[in-house]
């Protein structure tokens, strides 16, 4: 599966935070960036469009991992992290969970 999935192909970003993470990423050097926001607030969109400036820059796609979280169920360790790559992801995107609650609220 791609480190971007299709529905965020084309995600791009001009927050200035996000630029200084992926320069700092890109360096070599070790950074967290924490995206916090209301339901639907693009949360997920900038968190793609982050991994792909950096695989624009060169950055290697084994150096990057992305979790979903409702795949943990209950059952996540910070050695998962702690033992990953560079570059971990942890999206909770709940778009099919979404879509199906709308659809059956219609």
């Amino acid at each position: 599966m791609p480190v971007v999935p299709s529905l965020f192909s084309t995600a791009e970003t001009d927050h200035p935070a996000i630029a200084q993470w992926c320069s700092t990423v890109l360096a070599g050097d070790t950074a967290r960036l924490l995206l916090l926001g209301p339901h639907w607030s693009g949360k997920s969109h900038t968190a793609y469009a982050a991994l792909r400036r950096l695989l624009a820059a060169g950055y290697r796609e084994e150096s990057i991992t992305v979790f979903q979280a409702a795949d943990f169920r209950g059952s996540y360790e910070p050695s998962m992290i702690e033992n990953s790559t560079a570059v971990t992801v942890i999206d909770d995107l709940t778009l099919s969970v979404n879509l199906v609650r709308e659809a059956t609220c219609r």
